[in-house]
């Protein structure tokens, strides 16, 4: 796990509806699909700004779709890509 990937779980682990589900953010494997351990549509805005915050980037519009950002492995070789 990369320094990218653990601060990507970290955030994750900040969001309530994943606390609710009881998801063990740390042991998921980067390619399960974020919903299934509670992560929401509202959730994933959040999420964006989030990552934008700490990486310094901006989402472009045409990306802001849940399915570029629904696995770790996604959102990680995004923010890997743009930084």
């Amino acid at each position: 796990m990369n320094e990218i990937e653990l601060s990507l779980r970290n955030i994750l682990s900040e969001f309530e509806s994943i606390k609710e589900a009881k998801a063990d953010v740390m042991s998921i494997n980067e390619e399960q699909d974020l919903q299934t351990i509670g992560l929401n549509s509202l959730d994933f805005i959040h999420l964006i700004a989030k990552i934008e915050g700490k990486y310094g980037i901006f989402v472009e519009n045409e990306d802001l779709v849940f399915e570029k950002f629904n696995t770790l492995y996604k959102m990680r070789t995004y923010v890997e890509t743009n930084i």
